[in-house]
């Protein structure tokens, strides 16, 4: 993947991705390769780009399962039931309002429906400006950002998978580790 991003003014202007999807011959030798290594490591996380890598991201979250990790997943998948195994899902708004089917009025009200249908692992939402979402057994909680000025953004949804799921896996509080 090539990215290129263009700034003007000292302000971040856009991106350009310039990539291609990996052939399933190569996703199958990363999942082989994942198979032979998870056991060196204590927590594991799927950052999904939709770039053939997760392929079979369902036998990936129970294989990690099946070895005692805690699985955080950062989906860009379009289907709950891939990922509905792990954890700890963690995502953006906009992907969260496409795996729920709700509109952008009402996050929190398309959660309490969707989590009434379905058994979800806990969830972190990211709302730009507006803070962060917590999904946790049955209550979501909102968790107001602290208003900085940024000239420069990039990775925020990765920082946040690192940062909470770093967090979360030294004493397990979720709520601490959202509010960080």
């Amino acid at each position: 993947t090539v990215k290129t991003r263009t700034i003007v003014n000292n302000q971040y202007f856009g991106r350009i991705d310039r990539d291609q999807k990996l052939s399933r011959s190569l996703s199958f030798m990363i999942f082989e390769k994942f198979c032979e290594n998870v056991d060196d490591y204590d927590l594991v996380i799927f950052s999904d780009y939709n770039k053939g890598t997760l392929l079979q991201i369902e036998d990936l979250i129970a294989f990690a399962k099946q070895r005692g990790k805690v699985v955080f997943v950062s989906p860009k998948a379009k289907n709950f039931a891939q990922i509905k195994d792990a954890d700890h899902i963690i995502l953006n708004e906009r992907e969260c309002l496409s795996i729920i089917e709700a509109s952008n009025e009402d996050l929190k009200q398309g959660l309490e429906s969707f989590k009434l249908q379905k058994t979800i692992p806990e969830m972190l939402i990211t709302c730009s400006e507006r803070g962060i979402m917590l999904c946790k057994d049955d209550e979501i909680i909102e968790i107001a950002s602290q208003a900085q000025k940024l000239t420069y953004v990039t990775g925020a949804i990765d920082s946040v998978v690192a940062i909470y799921s770093s967090l979360t896996s030294l004493n397990g509080d979720n709520y601490w580790a959202a509010k960080i």
